[in-house]
């Protein structure tokens, strides 16, 4: 499909996402919350950014390590 890439490679739609965050960031102000969503999957730092600037009021990363998991978040 795209044979100028090396594999494995990471291809997405950025409008998509955009309209996905977007609709997301609506969704969660006309019911009155807050979005913090986990970076687990993608773990791309530009797509954090993405979503910190439609209005994410923090990041959550999913912590595999014991210790951590039991750590308490700070509200947002």
């Amino acid at each position: 499909m795209y044979p100028e890439l090396d594999t494995p490679s990471l291809v997405i739609d950025l409008d998509a996402v955009r309209a996905n965050v977007a609709e997301m960031a609506r969704a969660a102000a006309a019911h009155g919350v807050r979005l913090r969503p986990h970076i687990k999957t993608h773990k791309v730092p530009e797509l954090a950014r993405i979503r910190l600037d439609a209005g994410a009021c923090g990041i959550r990363r999913c912590a595999s390590e014991w210790p951590r998991r039991r750590r308490p978040r700070p509200a947002c």
